[in-house]
């Protein structure tokens, strides 16, 4: 007896066979896939869903970053090409924690249309301006999820070509301001957490935090390409709703925060490298003499 094709079988298949990666994961909470950025808090409450200062855990969701000319505050999105691909859509996520927030970076839109014929040439040329490619199997019944056995419903995957790691995303400066804010409550709005500016520095305009739901792969990149602070800040989409004075210690804040992480990080190298040739010279020879300093520290011992 044939087993019922379910979207978590449909996606092992896709695994099986190469198209997706192992660490692939059906939308969270049954979240449909959006072309800009979201976030939320736990709403459960509970001492798992804290963070270490006690902070409620925030659930971020990116799309995939959006590299159309005429909309470059959106993320992708699959209408931008043949939209006989694009019909009974789930997306897929990878998603790590750290900082107190988890973060599901979409990383595939998986589709069961129905077709009778792949890709054509212009629809792949057009998918890999926009960063893209679509792959299809009209056959394998194990990918149909929609309508099981019918034979009019194909298999399709829209993905990235270069996608962003998950370590790379968190040394962005859109990463950086979601660590560092606090989401609108039904009493307040959206605003940075205490004591990341100086008292003395006017706050950021609530409006200021719309610039994160801006999934255009400029805006996700940004901080990526050591721009200086007057580069991002004429590329910034926000910049109406925050001083400049305001955004060039929001960014040397960010900026500091890098450097201390690549210095500590080359330090931590540097000791790695010590500590293995120390081990190296401490190891017996080939024909198993002790080592010549150990031989020493023996005589002056004893």
């Amino acid at each position: 007896m044939a087993h019922a094709v379910t979207p978590q079988s449909a996606l092992d298949e896709l695994i099986s066979l190469g198209i997706a990666q192992p660490t692939w994961k059906l939308s969270p909470r049954g979240r449909v896939y959006s072309s800009y950025g979201k976030w939320e808090l736990d709403d459960v409450d509970s001492d798992d869903s804290d963070d270490d200062d006690g902070n409620p855990t925030v659930f971020w969701t990116e799309s995939i970053p959006g590299r159309h000319p005429e909309h470059p505050y959106s993320g992708f999105d699959a209408d931008w090409v043949d939209g006989r691909f694009h019909d009974h859509a789930i997306s897929l996520y990878e998603i790590n924690e750290s900082d107190g927030i988890e973060v599901s970076q979409a990383r595939a839109i998986f589709t069961n249309p129905y077709i009778t014929r792949g890709v054509d040439n212009a629809t792949t040329a057009r998918l890999q301006t926009l960063g893209m490619e679509l792959w299809v199997d009209l056959d394998n019944p194990r990918l149909k999820w929609h309508l099981p056995g019918r034979g009019t419903v194909a298999a399709c995957v829209y993905k990235e070509l270069n996608p962003m790691p998950y370590e790379t995303f968190k040394k962005t400066f859109r990463y950086f301001l979601v660590r560092h804010t606090i989401l609108a409550t039904t009493t307040q709005s959206t605003h940075l957490k205490p004591n990341v500016l100086p008292t003395t520095a006017t706050q950021p305009h609530d409006l200021f935090f719309d610039m994160l739901v801006d999934s255009g792969h400029k805006s996700v990149r940004l901080g990526l390409d050591n721009e200086t602070a007057d580069q991002a800040w004429a590329g910034l989409s926000g910049r109406a709703y925050i001083d400049h004075a305001t955004f060039d210690l929001l960014w040397a804040l960010y900026r500091r925060g890098r450097r201390l992480w690549n210095r500590l990080r080359r330090f931590l190298k540097m000791r790695f490298v010590v500590y293995y040739w120390a081990s190296l010279s401490a190891r017996p020879d080939a024909a198993g003499n002790a080592p010549p300093g150990a031989i020493d520290a023996f005589r002056q011992e004893f």
